[in-house]
């Protein structure tokens, strides 16, 4: 067994790690990311305050609140891609934010869509 910050690790929390990683793959595949860039940004560009799993659950958790948003596929996926006028995102799509593979950009999605969601401290 490997440890990780005073824990121990098996091969069940190393396969959940990564699964969860291919998922949020497949997500931003399915906003519209090339798989290059999707894996790019589920990674992150730097050593930053999240790690792979951290970024993973944070664009899994942007899904869920769309699923709850959204009952129709269309709307779900097509959203993260969609122009957004509000201060934060400027004119420019959730989806191109989060392009920039920095923790601060997707940390800041990730509360603006909980809290359209309902699921958020109310900042939009």
């Amino acid at each position: 067994m490997a440890q990780s910050g005073g824990r121990c690790l098996d091969k069940t929390d190393s396969s959940m790690g990564m699964a969860q990683q291919q998922a949020a793959v497949g997500v931003l595949e399915r906003w519209g990311l090339p798989p290059a860039k999707a894996a790019e940004v589920s990674q992150g560009v730097a050593e930053g305050a999240l790690g792979r799993e951290q970024r993973a659950a944070l664009i899994l958790q942007i899904d869920s609140h769309l699923a709850d948003l959204f009952e129709n596929p269309d709307n779900r996926f097509g959203f993260m891609a969609m122009p957004n006028h509000n201060p934060f995102f400027e004119g420019r799509s959730p989806l191109s934010v989060i392009s920039s593979g920095l923790d601060e950009d997707l940390e800041g999605v990730a509360r603006r869509i909980a809290t359209l969601a309902g699921q958020g401290s109310g900042l939009w």
